[in-house]
């Protein structure tokens, strides 16, 4: 059995909000040099945690212009409390889907839309969706996945116009 086929197809939705351009006034992490990891994606990007500095002492800013466009899409594989984005602009997530205890790696292209979801593991104990995961310095998505450490190929997940399809592991 496919384990995509009791998917539904994704409902969307698009505003575009006219905002004035973030200014950080009172950010007194605004100059802080935080060091990169070696093995890690660059700061900003490869952790839901933010490589273990607050969310504060990140040098990103946002919105940086008068335009944002807010997508919201529906994702069927679960709820997704962390996201990350690659350097190809994909998100990744981990999803739980509460009903099947079942956990996905998901990845979104640039526009929100789902292009990839890989079952990785099962729910069990006291565990919860999203986990500690994080990109490597090559991009690929580092996820614990039944009492091991996996490694996914998330650097440029490529589109495939007529199906949602699952990743091999790396290792």
């Amino acid at each position: 059995m496919n384990p995509f086929d009791n998917h539904l197809v994704p409902m969307r939705k698009e505003e575009l909000h006219h905002v004035p351009k973030a200014q950080s006034t009172l950010n007194h992490f605004a100059n802080a040099v935080i060091p990169q990891h070696p093995r890690m994606a660059p700061n900003n990007f490869g952790s839901p945690h933010q490589d273990s500095w607050c969310s504060e002492s990140v040098s990103l800013s946002g919105p940086v212009e008068e335009n944002l466009l807010l997508i919201e899409q529906y994702n069927p594989f679960g709820y997704t409390p962390n996201m990350v984005c690659n350097s190809n602009n994909q998100m990744i997530g981990v999803s739980l889907d509460y009903a099947a205890s079942q956990f996905w790696i998901v990845v979104f292209d640039e526009n929100c839309n789902i292009i990839s979801a890989t079952p990785a593991g099962k729910r069990s104990g006291k565990t919860f969706s999203g986990g500690y995961f994080y990109l490597d310095n090559n991009d690929n998505t580092i996820v614990v996945q039944d009492n091991r450490i996996v490694s996914y190929p998330t650097a440029n997940v490529q589109v495939n116009e007529s199906e949602i399809y699952p990743l091999t592991a790396n290792w």
